[in-house]
């Protein structure tokens, strides 16, 4: 079998139907590929939506779990695909038509552990609102080449050798937001063969329910320390298993860097909390990240970074944002 795409599903019955036809509008047998649903303990009808597709589609199966967040049901879906390949298909996000076979000719051609392909941002309505696109790259190349190149950090812009994945055991974290960050960054560095193409393969929906748009206190505060966690194990797997002084080194130094002014904006913007504020500098300083030396690319980023590295005068304002509101 070429290919097993992943569909975690939890609370997307507006979606999912929608998500699993375009799916089939593709030229590849049914044969070759399979559908895994994995129901992440959905409390609506998404599962009866799908269970009413079951008879149409030979190769569409469901697998339900106890709630483990989206890394738990993608992790359940890498341990039960048969494909050769896997894809990450997000419910309320969408295939486009008769692009499967062109991006798994290009994989299996080039015996690929990973391939980057094209997306599109739209509206509900269809609406293209941004494009994701990657560094040109039409032959194969190590991990650390591409790394040094840049790439994005989503896993549903990419495809990949499931075999690859099991033996390097990438799996991801578990009921953490921002879970694709630590996960593509390992990746990366360990593959083998890696290209990318222009195909623009899925529309990502645009929801008013995303995290980063969310002005819920509890949600925000765990979207801080999640980004806190997944910045110290990528930094601890760049300074421990990356080659030092290497071009990738320092490439990988400098995305640490960019997620560490990331964490202080969003601690900045989203957070209410005095005892969270003063545990994420803590952290970031016994990890040597803070105050951040990097000079990033972005005139916007540095001047935010160059007001954060003045601890007083930021904790000044941080207490008084909180105090008497944003």
């Amino acid at each position: 079998m070429k290919l097993s795409i992943i569909i975690p599903v939890y609370n997307v019955e507006k979606y999912i139907e929608r998500c699993i036809r375009s799916c089939y509008d593709q030229k590849l047998a049914q044969s070759e590929y399979e559908i895994l649903v994995i129901d992440d303990e959905s409390p609506d009808n998404s599962v009866k939506i799908i269970q009413g597709l079951i008879d149409s589609y030979s190769n569409l199966k469901i697998i339900s779990q106890k709630n483990k967040g989206l890394g738990g049901a993608r992790n359940t879906g890498i341990q039960n695909a048969k494909g050769r390949y896997v894809l990450f298909l997000d419910s309320d996000d969408y295939l486009l038509p008769n692009v499967l076979d062109k991006l798994m000719e290009i994989a299996i051609v080039n015996t690929l552990d990973i391939i980057d392909f094209a997306a599109n941002g739209v509206r509900e309505d269809g609406r293209v609102v941004y494009s994701i696109s990657h560094q040109n790259c039409p032959q194969p190349i190590t991990g650390p080449e591409y790394f040094i190149k840049g790439h994005h950090n989503s896993a549903c812009v990419r495809l990949y050798r499931t075999e690859f994945l099991l033996q390097n055991n990438l799996l991801f974290k578990e009921k953490v937001y921002i879970e694709d960050v630590e996960f593509n960054f390992k990746g990366v560095f360990l593959a083998q063969r890696i290209m990318s193409t222009p195909i623009v393969v899925s529309n990502f929906v645009q929801t008013s329910d995303s995290i980063t748009r969310s002005s819920n206190t509890k949600k925000n505060q765990k979207l801080i320390q999640d980004i806190l966690k997944s910045t110290l194990l990528i930094d601890s797997y760049s300074k421990h298993s990356i080659t030092p002084n290497s071009i990738a080194y320092q490439k990988s130094r400098a995305k640490v860097n960019e997620l560490v002014i990331s964490l202080l904006k969003n601690l900045f913007s989203k957070s209410k909390s005095q005892q969270l504020f003063y545990a994420t500098i803590k952290a970031l300083r016994t990890a040597e990240l803070y105050p951040v030396r990097y000079i990033s690319d972005n005139p916007q980023r540095n001047l935010f970074k160059n007001f954060a590295n003045q601890y007083w005068i930021f904790k000044q304002f941080y207490t008084l944002k909180t105090r008497f509101g944003s």
